[in-house]
């Protein structure tokens, strides 16, 4: 390989790694969305990067919506500017599951076995979990 031919090899190397860089930052700190569902007695609330947690709702004590929280700080998982997501740990609650878009500010608190804030992606659709939450529950 000649001189000038390598120059141009590491040059395309090092483009490439930058670029997979740039993506990769980009993804942890403006990317991830955060999903819920319900499938029988169980939710589950999916965060980033493959954090999440299943809630059996036979185990759960209480559950609240409200506009205010204090996240605490992060044990384990994301914090970028769009989401928290994952282990968090305040005053509060203690260690607890916690996936939030930050700019949404209606949060719905499961307490039982374990403590799990989350919301969706703009308030009214969290009010809307929040009421099929409570109807589920109260149903059992």
């Amino acid at each position: 390989m000649r001189a000038n031919e390598r120059r141009v090899f590491i040059g395309f190397g090092t483009a490439i790694t930058l670029v997979i860089t740039a993506v990769v930052l980009i993804l942890l700190f403006v990317g991830g969305d955060i999903h819920a569902g319900m499938s029988g007695d169980r939710l589950r609330v999916d965060g980033v990067l493959g954090a999440g947690v299943t809630v059996d709702l036979d185990a759960v004590t209480g559950v609240e919506l409200r506009e205010e929280l204090a996240p605490g700080k992060k044990v384990f998982g994301t914090d970028s500017f769009k989401v928290f997501s994952g282990s968090f740990q305040n005053e509060e609650f203690g260690r607890y599951q916690l996936h939030i878009y930050r700019q949404v500010h209606r949060y719905i608190v499961l307490r039982g076995e374990q403590t799990v804030v989350f919301n969706l992606s703009t308030p009214e659709e969290t009010e809307e979990c929040y009421s099929t939450l409570l109807e589920t529950l109260t149903r059992e």
